[in-house]
């Protein structure tokens, strides 16, 4: 991937994960792509259910915060991402693949018309 496609990579990636501030970055992909941890979305939901049992952890430990549990949360959000930026590559591999397919067989396809 060029420097460009990794610009939109990682532009897509914070749109989904609502790393952007669009009122201040208001950017046209935004249109496209949704913030997946915005307000009643399964990714949101489930946030909330990691920082309520990180509170109870952290409380069961007497402490306000835990440095094991911040670190396991920060170690799944990095998975995350990674998967994320592969999934991306793996969606433009496959794309440009059936572009590429499709215009092999309209190329095969012209030179076998009677003109």
């Amino acid at each position: 991937m060029n420097d460009s496609d990794k610009a939109l990579q990682g532009l897509v990636y914070e749109l989904a994960t609502g790393s952007i501030n669009l009122e201040e970055y208001p950017v046209e992909e935004s249109q496209y792509v949704y913030n997946q941890y915005a307000e009643g979305q399964p990714c949101e939901k489930l946030y909330n259910q990691v920082y309520t049992l990180k509170v109870k952890i952290s409380e069961r430990l007497g402490e306000d915060e835990n440095k094991d549990v911040e670190n396991l949360i920060d170690a799944l959000q990095e998975i995350e991402r990674i998967l994320c930026m592969k999934m991306y590559e793996y969606g433009r591999f496959f794309a440009f693949k059936e572009v590429q397919s499709y215009m092999e067989r309209k190329i095969a396809d012209d030179g076998n018309t009677d003109k």
